[in-house]
């Protein structure tokens, strides 16, 4: 049986979601050049709840919002 990773790990700059805390730290270093040191103690992570998910759009962007009443998701394009 596979482990079930309950929480996910959310980019401070740009909310990007991560699977684990390590990636949200490279994703912030190679991407907006945030030094570790400059990277505080915690990445903020949310725990995976079934009935109110984290809806992902885009480029890993998330969007809170409760699964069972989504009729549609919002684009990139929609955003900008």
């Amino acid at each position: 049986m596979h482990k079930v990773n309950r929480f996910k790990y959310v980019c401070p700059v740009c909310r990007d979601v991560f699977a684990r805390p390590g990636n949200a730290r490279l994703h912030l270093t190679r991407t907006h050049g945030v030094l570790r040191a400059e990277q505080g103690d915690k990445i903020e992570r949310f725990e995976v709840d079934t009935s109110t998910l984290p809806i992902v759009i885009g480029n890993n962007k998330m969007f809170f919002g409760n699964t069972s009443n989504v009729s549609h998701l919002v684009t990139n394009k929609e955003l900008n």
